[in-house]
């Protein structure tokens, strides 16, 4: 069986507003209504951070539905 390394990258809400061009205020309705990513808690215990390979799943899923609905 072979050894697989994962490989994750916590990325700032500041990336995720960036990458998905949803407004910070957009993304926390998205993440409380559970159609977004949860972001975890990083250092101090106050600092929050995304996986960016599930940000890059939510984005995919959108491309996949416009491309479904087309």
């Amino acid at each position: 069986m072979e050894n697989y390394s994962l490989v994750t990258r916590f990325v700032s809400i500041r990336e995720v507003c960036a990458m998905t061009s949803i407004s910070r205020t957009a993304l926390w309705k998205k993440i409380k209504e559970g159609s977004f990513p949860k972001p975890l808690l990083i250092g101090d215990g106050v600092r929050k951070a995304f996986v960016l390979s599930e940000v890059e799943r939510w984005m995919q899923s959108r491309i996949e539905a416009r491309d479904k609905a087309a």
